[in-house]
C-alpha cells in the first residue's frame, strides 16, 4: 500500500501544541498517575441550567432534527443584536453584521481562507494563540509577528512595520481581554488599531472570547469605535461565558462584506448549528447580568488564591485583569518545555509551555489557569528543585525571582477543581478555596513526598490556570 502525502501546507504547522500536552497526559492518566490539569482554559462549572433547560426542550421538536438555516436561526441573530446592544451600545444588522459559528475558533480558522491570497500577510501579536497563524498558513499566507512588552502593557505597536509588509498586509488579529497574558485593551488602543487599520486597508480581526471575564476595568468591544465596521470583526464566545465549551457555539458581528466572506467558505464546509444550540444560545444571552458577575467573582477568587499561593512559595506571577490565565517569568534557568515537562514528570501537573504561543514564549516563561478549583493545590506537589543544572527536591529556594530575568513565559489557568478537596462545584468554592490557601501556603521543611510545591524556572514563562483540572473521575456533590 502506498504511503499518504501530506500537503505542504500542513508541512508549515508546527506540532498543535494542546494536542501533545494531552497525549503525554494520557500516557500519565493511564499508569495511574493522579493529574492536576492547569494546561487549557476548559472551565469546572457545569453550564448555566437554564441553557441545559432550553436545549432539552428544544430537542423535543421535530423542526430542530433538520438541517439548520445555512446562515444561522433568525430568532438566535435577534437575540445576539439585543445583547450587545445591551451590553455595548452598538446596534447591529441581524441579517447583514452577524454570523453564527461553530466556535470562535472554527470561525477564525475559516477567515484567512475568505480574505486572503497566497502571499498575504496576517499581522499577529506575539505571543498569541496558535490559531491566528495556523489559520494564515493553511490559506497560504504569511506571518508577521508585533511582539507584545509587558512594559506597554501586551499591547502592539505599529509603529516599526515596514512600508513593504504593510502593502501586503491583509488582516490584523487582536485578541483583548487577551490569551495567554490577561492583559485588556481600552477605548484608545482600539481607536488607533481602527485608524491604523483604515489607513493601510487591513482587515481588523478581534477576537473577544474572553470578554466577561474581566475583574478590573470596563468592558470595551473593538465596534465602539466610530468607524469600526468599516474596517473590522470581532468574535465572540459562549465557551468561557456560559461554561459552554463543549457545546461549540459563537458568533462574529461586524463589517458586512468581511461576514459576507466567511459565510461563502462555511456555505461549501459545513451546515450551520444545530438548531436547537442555537435556541440554548437564545436562552444564554437572556440570563441576567448577576448569574454572569457570580461567575466571574468565582475565577476573581481563584485567581487570589492561584496567584496569593504562589507569592508564598517566592513565586512573583502578575495578577491578571482578564481571563483565567496567568502568563509568568519561571524563575530557574530551564526552558519553558523543560521546565513543563519536569512538573508534568516529577509533580503530575500540567501547564502549557510559552514556546507554544510565539517566539515571545521561548526561554524561561510558562502559562496556567485557574478555571478549576483544584489546580492551585497541584502547584505544591513534590517537584525537585534545579540548581546548576542537578535536580534535587527539598525545600523551596529562598531566593526571589524577577520578572526582569531573560527567559520565556507560560500560562496557568485559575480554573481549579474541587474533585480533590470532598465538594465539587460552585457551591463549595469558598469552603475549597480557604483549603486551597491552607495548601499553597508552602514552609521550608515540605518534603517531595507531601508534593510540595515547585521552584520555577527561570527562563521561560509557564502559562497557569485558574481553573486546574483533576483527571481522575468527579464524585458528585451531595
Amino acid at each position: 500500500m502506498g504511503r499518504i502525502r501530506r500537503s505542504e501546507r500542513l508541512g508549515k504547522l508546527p506540532p498543535y501544541l494542546f494536542v501533545e500536552i494531552d497525549r503525554v497526559k494520557n500516557e500519565l492518566v493511564e499508569s495511574g498517575a493522579d493529574i492536576v490539569d492547569l494546561g487549557i482554559g476548559d472551565p469546572d462549572l457545569p453550564t448555566f441550567p437554564e441553557i441545559v433547560s432550553a436545549l432539552r426542550e428544544s430537542c423535543t421538536d421535530p423542526a430542530t432534527h433538520r438541517y439548520p438555516l445555512q446562515r444561522g436561526d433568525p430568532s438566535f441573530k435577534r437575540a445576539i443584536a439585543r445583547w450587545y446592544e445591551a451590553r455595548y451600545g452598538v446596534a447591529l444588522d441581524p441579517e447583514r453584521e452577524i454570523l453564527p459559528l461553530i466556535g470562535t475558533k472554527e470561525g477564525i480558522g475559516h477567515l484567512p481562507l475568505a480574505v486572503m491570497n497566497p502571499g498575504d500577510l496576517s499581522l499577529i501579536p506575539d505571543p498569541a494563540f496558535p490559531i491566528y497563524p495556523a489559520a494564515t498558513w493553511l490559506a497560504d499566507g504569511e506571518v508577521r509577528l508585533i511582539k507584545l512588552s509587558e512594559q506597554e502593557g501586551f499591547l502592539p505597536s505599529f509603529t516599526g512595520l515596514i512600508p513593504r509588509d504593510l502593502d501586503r498586509a491583509k488582516l490584523l488579529f487582536l485578541n483583548y481581554p487577551n490569551n495567554p497574558t490577561g492583559a485588556v485593551a481600552n477605548e484608545a488602543f482600539f481607536k488607533t488599531a481602527v485608524d491604523f487599520a483604515r489607513e493601510h486597508g487591513i482587515l481588523v480581526l478581534n477576537d473577544a472570547a474572553y470578554s466577561e471575564v474581566i475583574y478590573e476595568g470596563p468592558r470595551v468591544s473593538l465596534l465602539q469605535i466610530d468607524g469600526a465596521k468599516d474596517v473590522g470583526i470581532e468574535f465572540h464566545s459562549f465557551s468561557k461565558t456560559f461554561n459552554m465549551t463543549g457545546w461549540r457555539l459563537g458568533f462574529a458581528v461586524g463589517n458586512p462584506e468581511a461576514l459576507e466572506a466567511l459565510a461563502t467558505v462555511k456555505d461549501n464546509v459545513d451546515s450551520c448549528v444545530f438548531t436547537a444550540i442555537q435556541r440554548a444560545g437564545e436562552a444564554a444571552l437572556a440570563l441576567p447580568d448577576e448569574r454572569l458577575e457570580e461567575l466571574v467573582e468565582t475565577y476573581r477568587r481563584r485567581r487570589d488564591v492561584l496567584v496569593d499561593g504562589l507569592h508564598k512559595v517566592g513565586w512573583n506571577v502578575p495578577r491578571p485583569h482578564a481571563t483565567f490565565y496567568i502568563w509568568a517569568r519561571i524563575p530557574t534557568a530551564e526552558r519553558s518545555q523543560e521546565f513543563c515537562a519536569r512538573l508534568l514528570r516529577d509533580g503530575h501537573v500540567v501547564t502549557t509551555p510559552g514556546v507554544g504561543f510565539g517566539a515571545a514564549g521561548r526561554g524561561p516563561n510558562c502559562r496556567g489557569g485557574c478555571e478549576n478549583q483544584r489546580n492551585a493545590v497541584g502547584f505544591r506537589r513534590g517537584v525537585p528543585e534545579r540548581r546548576g543544572g542537578q535536580a534535587r527536591t527539598g525545600a523551596p529556594s529562598r531566593r526571589r525571582p524577577t520578572c526582569h530575568e531573560p527567559g520565556v513565559w507560560t500560562m496557568a489557568e485559575y480554573r481549579i477543581s474541587l474533585e480533590n478537596i470532598s465538594l465539587y462545584g460552585y457551591h463549595g468554592a469558598s469552603a475549597n478555596e480557604r483549603e486551597l490557601g491552607q495548601r499553597t501556603s508552602v514552609s521550608t521543611d515540605i518534603t517531595a513526598r507531601q508534593r510540595t510545591s515547585a521552584s520555577w524556572g527561570s527562563g521561560s514563562r509557564s502559562t497557569l490556570m485558574s481553573s486546574p483540572t483533576s483527571l481522575r473521575p468527579s464524585r458528585p456533590t451531595t
